[in-house]
């Protein structure tokens, strides 16, 4: 289950980065013609089928489906399973996803912040190709000085997480530090909590905003006598 994550740091829950061990009961059922297969041929055609099918059912969790990579493997620690195996096995009996259609177009309207979480978060981990947009893909550009430095499919070195994914989280689950927070669009820290700031430049601090600044960056260079000299990387 989800719980609330550290304001300073902001955390997935960690069900979203073990390796799903839950898998599927269902048949599958495969014309085979008149010709008897031996046992190789038989897996082969049914892992190919198997493929086809799961591509076809999960390729609307992505923005586009056409980026929808269903042999791919999102990067998740200790995780084997392919985009299609994880999807499938979420979207089954139990699954974190459970119900949900993504075999025809979907969208996040009228979504718990729990489902649009799990879709933000298996979309940006590789799953939806390198924009990582996903049918619930939100703008969090402006949590960075300059939007464009923003860097949606950076992993975390202290965290395998995307950039995306650990917005998504913070933005969407209740409680967590930046819930209500409107990052497609100019963000001002001026008026924010001292919690939200630490938050900005946490998510600076990880490399999501690349060589640039965060959002709530100020220029503290007039602390020197020659402003030139100030070196902010200094600790």
């Amino acid at each position: 289950r989800l719980s609330p994550g550290s304001q300073q740091r902001v955390r997935l829950p960690v069900c979203c980065v073990q390796k799903n061990t839950r898998s599927s009961s269902r048949s599958h059922q495969f014309a085979l013609g008149a010709s008897i297969m031996s046992g190789a041929t038989l897996a082969a055609a049914f892992a190919l089928a198997l493929l086809v099918r799961g591509s076809a059912a999960n390729k609307f969790l992505c923005l586009d489906p056409d980026d929808y990579l269903g042999s791919s493997q999102p990067f998740v620690p200790n995780n084997a399973d392919t985009c299609d195996t994880t999807m499938n096995s979420w979207t089954g009996s139990g699954g974190y996803l459970e119900g949900q259609d993504f075999s025809e177009p979907w969208n996040c309207d009228g979504k718990s912040s729990n489902v649009s979480l799990y879709v933000q978060y298996i979309g940006s981990m590789g799953c939806c190709g390198a924009t990582g947009k996903n049918a619930c893909w939100e703008d969090y550009s402006h949590v960075c000085h300059d939007p464009a430095d923003y860097n949606r499919s950076h992993v975390h070195v202290d965290a395998p997480r995307t950039c995306d994914a650990s917005m998504a989280y913070a933005t969407r689950y209740p409680g967590q530090i930046f819930e209500g927070q409107n990052f497609s669009q100019a963000f001002s820290c001026d008026a924010n909590l001292s919690a939200i700031i630490d938050g900005v430049n946490f998510m600076w601090s990880t490399g999501c905003c690349g060589n640039g600044k965060s959002a709530c960056w100020k220029d503290h260079s007039y602390v020197c006598l020659d402003p030139a000299d100030y070196d902010g990387s200094k600790e």
